[in-house]
């Protein structure tokens, strides 16, 4: 085999293949480790100590996770602010609480590992009681075991003196300064900060670590005459998750299975005087067939959680043909003020279970309203409202479509107002969507139309169309005597009707009376009168004349308009009128449907019959 040359940042090696891979494995990389400050430091490499004096030290690492600690500082320099790692690649994480840094190194790397440490300031101390003979010292520190735990945090210290210390506030990878105390067992506790909670506690040396108690937050340390005992408090923070909830309202559409996207952000405030903590993300819910529910959690984007107590808010993002038409947080106590289109939940406590942010989707089709008068001539000048499953008024012109109107997909309920002097005619679906006209559930003269409306956008519409016609009419013409005294039955009188160019003539004769019609009262057969309405929205005027007779002495007492018309003028309303040789005429606007005019004959009182 040829030989390899294999040419890195200190070493040149040649050789067959295997040797040169050898070789490789047996170069050892170098890390140097940086101090800030002068003085002594002590550090471990992989579990073995050195005490670094100088600015920085080059150690022998080895291949692959090597981990650096400083584990002694002097007593005002013991606040690490930062820990950095060069080049950056390098790095696979670093701890301020645990005072490490862990790299990764090639068989030939280098890297740089440089600690900032930070001078304490020393705390103002309170104290209480009496003191003892014989002194030593003691100091708190702050420490995180996560990324949420920051801020400054409230300590007292107890002597066994019975002296109170404190209360002092320890920032997050700070320290108090030594403080003097009475030897022999201190009580440090920490105060209360949730969601923040007390995980563990350590001493230096940690022989002087007596009993501990988590959940009271308080730990108690030996302290030697003349010596030092550091108390270190670890905080962790109550975490917990949310759930994002998807639910159709029905299944037009083939909407279970589609996978709905949601935007989610949240804020943690500390309630130790920390700067807020944000993030945001994205997750994915895929739907499942109504009436289902399904929830996914948002482990993917926070793994160990959500600190308890943050807002957080949810927003679904736009899937085409859909409404959201509900949103809800489950249980409502951990609502902090949703809207119809928003959820906003707080997080709540681990034993409370998780809060669900439940958004509720309409799958959406679209109606198109049309409106066509018959005769067309109605459509210019007329036009008709409209209302969609109870929606606000649309008004729609003869002849003429709605914009398209997006309704939930399934069935949708259109109504029509009627204006006076139409009908309906028809009510229909037909169009290029639906050629057949099957989408109308309804009959095809019934308002409010019941109409299928498919999932899908403006190209698969339903188009429902609104007939309507003018209001028909017929009117006819009664003759009656005013009494069996008159006379007249038996006697025939002529009548002459008109509307427009229209003109026609109706004969009466006067019936015999009889127990059931003792006015002896005849009546034409049906006449077709004008439309209700016009075009132009005017009435028509039927004109109704009594014409002249060769009976003596005969007048029209009355004439009495019945239907959904209106009387315009009567020739009796002054008075009876002589119709031998003379006559006597009612006008009306005749109204839809049918319309009675009937003339009342008596003799003029003292004529000789």
């Amino acid at each position: 085999m040829a030989p390899i040359i294999a040419i890195g940042s200190s070493f040149l090696v040649a050789g067959n293949a295997g040797a040169t891979v050898k070789a490789a494995k047996n170069v050892k990389p170098t890390l140097t480790v940086c101090k800030s400050v002068s003085g002594s430091f002590k550090f471990s490499v992989n579990g073995r100590a050195f005490t670094l004096h100088a600015q920085c030290a080059a150690i022998t690492a080895k291949a692959g996770v090597n981990h650096v600690t400083e584990t002694w500082a002097p007593a005002t320099y013991r606040n690490i602010a930062s820990i950095t790692v060069s080049p950056s690649k390098a790095r696979v994480s670093t701890s301020l609480r645990t005072a490490t840094a862990s790299v990764k190194l090639a068989a030939h790397g280098v890297a740089t590992v440089r600690f900032v440490n930070g001078k304490v300031v020393t705390q103002v101390v309170t104290k209480t009681g009496s003191r003892q003979t014989g002194d030593g010292y003691i100091e708190v520190c702050k420490w995180s075991s996560d990324s949420y735990v920051a801020g400054s945090f409230p300590f007292t210290i107890v002597d066994s003196a019975g002296t109170t210390y404190g209360p002092y506030s320890v920032a997050v990878g700070a320290c108090t300064g030594a403080i003097e105390v009475a030897a022999g067992t201190a009580t440090v506790t920490e105060a209360g900060e949730s969601p923040y909670y007390v995980d563990q506690v350590t001493a230096n040396p940690s022989i002087d670590l007596g009993t501990v108690n988590l959940g009271a937050q308080t730990a108690q340390a030996t302290v030697g005459l003349g010596n030092e005992t550091t108390v270190n408090f670890v905080n962790d923070t109550a975490l917990n998750q949310i759930k994002v909830c998807k639910i159709l309202s029905n299944n037009q559409g083939n909407l279970a299975g589609q996978e709905f996207w949601f935007n989610i952000a949240w804020t943690f405030t500390p309630p130790t005087g920390a700067a807020p903590i944000s993030a945001s993300g994205n997750v994915g819910v895929v739907a499942i067939a109504s009436p289902g529910q399904v929830c996914v959690e948002p482990v993917g984007l926070w793994p160990t959680g959500i600190p308890v107590g943050s807002t957080v808010w949810v927003n679904e993002e736009p899937f085409a043909d859909t409404s959201i038409s509900g949103v809800s947080v489950m249980p409502p106590q951990w609502n902090a003020g949703s809207t119809a289109t928003e959820a906003i939940l707080t997080v709540p406590p681990v034993n409370d279970g998780f809060a669900d942010a439940v958004f509720t989707n309409d799958p959406l089709g679209v109606v198109e309203v049309c409106k066509d008068f018959f005769p067309g001539v109605y459509n210019a000048d007329n036009s008709a409202t409209f209302s969609v499953n109870g929606g606000p008024n649309i008004l729609v012109q003869g002849g003429a479509c709605s914009a398209p109107i997006y309704v939930p997909a399934g069935t949708a309920t259109v109504s029509e107002s009627l204006d006076p002097g139409f009908y309906l005619r028809q009510v229909s679906t037909l169009s290029a969507s639906d050629p057949f006209g099957t989408r109308l559930l309804t009959g095809n003269t019934v308002n409010p139309a019941v109409v299928t409306v498919p999932y899908g956008d403006i190209g698969n519409e339903t188009v429902v169309t609104f007939y309507n016609v003018p209001d028909p009419t017929q009117f006819k013409i009664c003759k009656q005597e005013s009494s069996a005294d008159a006379n007249l039955s038996g006697s025939t009188f002529d009548f002459e009707w008109s509307y427009g160019d229209s003109v026609g003539f109706v004969d009466l004769t006067i019936a015999p009376v009889t127990a059931t019609n003792p006015q002896g009262e005849v009546c034409s057969g049906l006449i077709l009168g004008p439309p209700s309405v016009n075009p132009d929205g005017s009435t028509n005027y039927i004109t109704v004349t009594e014409l002249s007779t060769d009976i003596a002495a005969v007048q029209v007492d009355s004439i009495l308009y019945q239907g959904n018309g209106s009387e315009y003028s009567n020739a009796t309303s002054d008075g009876p009128v002589l119709v031998t040789g003379g006559s006597a005429s009612e006008v009306f606007t005749i109204g839809a449907g049918i319309n009675v005019v009937t003339f009342t004959n008596g003799r003029t009182p003292g004529a000789t019959t």
